[in-house]
């Protein structure tokens, strides 16, 4: 259900170690070709940010109650 409208579906890290040693589980997506640095890129890359975070909540909220239970 999280992977819906993502048709490369997510990257799932479900053992990721931060750096203070707590281990937690990372759900996400990248952006290939772009440089956060270069102002350029800046539009891409908040383009992206909107529109897949918007997919990920929508996508979220309908599996919160369930997850809740």
């Amino acid at each position: 259900m999280l992977e819906t409208g993502f048709p490369d579906g997510l990257i799932w890290d479900v053992c990721f170690v931060r750096e203070t040693g707590n281990e937690v589980a990372r759900i996400y997506t990248a952006c290939e070709g772009i440089d956060l640095h270069r102002r350029q890129d800046w539009g891409e890359f908040f383009r992206f940010m909107a529109t897949r975070m918007y997919q990920l909540e929508k996508n979220f909220l309908s599996i919160a109650e369930y997850l809740r239970d």
